[in-house]
């Protein structure tokens, strides 16, 4: 059982899922999804999540590889052969083959955020993202930071720092009671 697992059903001894949201930055967004991808609870979904730079399939599908590659002079943060050599410390016991954030499991998800910026590794799989929200009819907010990175939020210091951390303040704001 992963630790967001674990912590959120602590949280859900004191609070109900309606006054919850998830948050997380990389393999932190990515873990929203794989909590209740693969987690071993059948826990409910928060009210709303914010993904900012989430990852897609790993290993990555052929057909969105040469389209990553193109992103490599791009992002500064991330590198492809990352998702080449991650895997094996992704797998775990009843996990086998792609590990993905999108699957049929969490067709009825609750409202998501994604934020990714236009040049990071992981943009190309935005349209994924994109054709799951429409094919499941699941209300998927996508923010895509113009020429911005992996993460960008990270850069605080900068004005797309900034930026990025208001888009996230507002999208947890729109969910809060």
């Amino acid at each position: 059982m992963s630790a967001i697992e674990v912590g959120y059903e602590l949280l859900l001894k004191d609070y109900k899922p309606k006054d919850i949201q998830f948050f997380g930055l990389s393999s932190g967004a990515s873990s929203c999804f794989y909590t209740f991808i693969y987690g071993k609870k059948n826990l409910p979904y928060p009210r709303h999540m914010v993904a900012f730079s989430p990852a897609g399939p790993i290993p990555v599908p052929k057909d969105i590889r040469g389209k990553i590659n193109e992103t490599d002079s791009l992002d500064p943060v991330l590198s492809p052969n990352l998702l080449d050599n991650i895997y094996p410390y992704m797998e775990e016991p009843g996990i086998t083959g792609t590990i993905t954030t999108l699957d049929p499991k969490i067709q009825d998800i609750c409202p998501m955020t994604i934020l990714m910026g236009t040049h990071e590794i992981f943009h190309p799989y935005l349209p994924l993202y994109r054709e799951f929200a429409k094919k499941y009819q699941r209300d998927f907010t996508i923010i895509e930071g113009q020429g911005l990175i992996h993460c960008w939020i990270a850069l605080l210091k900068t004005p797309e720092g900034r930026m990025g951390y208001e888009k996230v303040r507002d999208a947890l704001k729109a969910y809060i009671n």
